[in-house]
């Protein structure tokens, strides 16, 4: 666990999922895939409306959200990008920690959302 807790630190994540999630149109985004040396992008099905839950806690930067375009938005922000890296490193560790390390190293959003709701309570 402390493996994991060291790679999950603010310049580790800026860089391995910063670089890698603004590639991607946030409707493709479903969660992230983390490998001990790497994070991937877990892919959605088909569109995954997760990460617009993060474009609207922040929707005053985000036209696409303003003008109800979601799907049309091409890539994750920056401000979005750095919420997002924010929540996974407020919530990830504690959620391996409770739930195990998933033997595929994949944490879906839905999964995340929950968790993270489920602390505060």
């Amino acid at each position: 666990m402390r493996q994991i807790k060291k790679k999950l630190d603010k310049t580790f994540l800026e860089r391995e999922v910063g670089e890698i999630i603004k590639r991607y149109p946030p409707s493709y985004v479903a969660g992230i895939v983390y490998g001990w040396d790497s994070f991937k992008i877990l892919p959605a099905e088909s569109i995954s409306f997760q990460m617009k839950k993060f474009c609207l806690k922040l929707k005053k930067k985000c036209n696409f959200i303003l003008d109800n375009n979601f799907l049309e938005c091409k890539s994750v922000c920056s401000p979005i990008t750095q919420y997002f890296i924010e929540f996974l490193q407020q919530y990830l560790y504690n959620y391996i920690k409770k739930n195990g390390p998933n033997h595929e190293g994949a944490y879906p959003l839905y999964a995340l959302f929950e968790f993270a709701t489920n602390e505060k309570v």
